[in-house]
């Protein structure tokens, strides 16, 4: 139970995508349309096969991610928010009688009490004018994010399923190609929303949602997850100030997601992390070792989480947590990084940077990126050598594997010893005087 919210708010989804919104007991505000519905893609990945069931779903999707962007949070009274969302759906008895297990899931999620109740729409469900899916059910579906990690797995299923399509998709149609016969992009647009809560917790609840309707309807029943260890697992145990645990690819909400689709969906659909116990620069390694380590093709990913207006081109800032892993996950990887382009020097002995207009010194919140990049890092390598901090870790391994925590704890620390000692590996490489290595001590 969430006794503490800093905002609360009523949305209320009509059939016709508009949204009334009521925020802390205001007067009600009309936007229409909240949504865009692209029903092409939709068509095109035969998504329309369960006609009602799956038009509920991406509307109900559609109004989660609405609500969490539109309702800012009150970040000096209370991180959690008060979400009621009321969506009208066909299959009213299945989603009502799923509806606490979508709640929990979110509230895992996002750290908000969300409260969804459902109106049982009368009229007749759309059909979406598609082709009929023809040919072999794909290997699997992969969320794909752009990232090193979703590249290195993609090509380690293509490695496993030759001849095998493996279908991936995108939250963006950033460096969309037309020959991605099978590479597809979130058919949800929100509008309405000038402002938008920056914490977006929602983000992996939407991908990897459309990711399991495609699998369920390409017969594929099957979702692969590329993410780390550190990056599954570091952000939640390592909360930012008072944030909420970051969880996007945590296994106890994939476990969470899996069980409500379970109950919603006629047929199962699976959800795989098979990189959670590895390191990114084990990740890496596999992926060297099965042919996919080209330079000139891995460098053009994106790590970076600083680069939204592309003020440092099209590679990455170099100091963020992303870049960082990235950087001392390819040295310890051993693999070609040849045209992997940074705007910091790891070398670097001073707070300077190039970026598109040249070179100059880092802002303000630009340092602050950097040392909490380097200190987070630096807290997951040391997370098991501390008592209390291993009672906790005992707590959450229990979350995740309540049949074995025992193993799962055992995998914990070794994957936290892994990191520590990749991190030292690739800050040793460095001369002594450079910034990196001695903010790394």
């Amino acid at each position: 139970m969430i006794e503490r919210v800093g905002k609360s708010a009523v949305i209320e989804l009509d059939r016709h995508l508009t949204v009334r919104v009521s925020e802390d007991g205001a007067a009600f505000d009309t936007i229409t349309p909240a949504l865009a519905i692209d029903q092409e893609r939709i068509a095109r990945f035969c998504l329309s096969a369960d006609t009602g069931l799956t038009q509920d779903l991406i509307m109900l999707c559609g109004a989660i991610w609405w609500a969490d962007r539109r309702v800012t949070r009150k970040r000096a009274t209370a991180w959690a928010r008060r979400l009621e969302l009321i969506v009208p759906v066909f299959e009213h008895k299945t989603l009502r009688a799923a509806a606490p297990l979508l709640a929990r899931l979110l509230r895992y999620l996002t750290g908000d009490d969300w409260r969804i109740s459902f109106r049982e729409r009368t009229d007749t469900p759309m059909r979406v004018q598609g082709l009929p899916f023809q040919g072999a059910s794909p290997a699997a579906v992969m969320p794909f994010s752009d990232g090193l990690d979703s590249f290195a797995q993609y090509h380690l299923l293509a490695a496993e399923h030759p001849g095998q399509e493996i279908w991936r998709v995108r939250t963006t149609t950033r460096n969309k190609k037309k020959s991605d016969e099978r590479l597809m992009h979130v058919p949800l647009s929100v509008l309405g929303v000038d402002h938008p809560e920056a914490s977006y917790r929602t983000r992996p609840f939407v991908f990897f949602l459309f990711a399991a309707l495609a699998a369920h309807a390409s017969g594929a029943s099957r979702v692969v997850i590329a993410e780390n260890g550190q990056g599954s697992l570091a952000p939640s145990l390592l909360p930012f100030a008072n944030e909420w645990p970051f969880r996007s690819t945590h296994p106890v909400f994939v476990q969470k997601l899996a069980a409500w689709l379970d109950s919603v969906l006629p047929a199962p659909v699976s959800f795989e992390q098979p990189q959670l116990w590895r390191t990114k620069g084990e990740v890496l390694e596999v992926m060297a070792a099965r042919g996919g380590a080209s330079a000139s093709v891995w460098v053009a990913t994106q790590s970076c989480s600083n680069n939204h207006r592309h003020l440092f081109g099209e590679g990455g800032c170099g100091f963020c947590g992303g870049c960082v892993l990235r950087r001392a996950s390819v040295h310890c990887a051993g693999i070609d990084s040849a045209g992997d382009r940074y705007a910091f020097d790891a070398a670097s002995t001073a707070f300077t940077l190039n970026d598109r207009s040249g070179a100059r010194a880092f802002s303000a919140n630009e340092a602050d990126i950097f040392r909490h990049s380097v200190r987070s890092m630096r807290e997951f390598a040391e997370i098991t050598e501390h008592s209390d901090a291993l009672t906790r870790l005992q707590g959450e391994c229990m979350d995740i594997d309540p049949a074995a925590p025992e193993e799962a704890l055992r995998r914990l620390v070794r994957l936290s010893n892994a990191h520590k000692t990749e991190v030292r590996q690739f800050t040793d490489s460095l001369p002594e005087s450079a910034l990196l290595r001695q903010m790394a001590a």
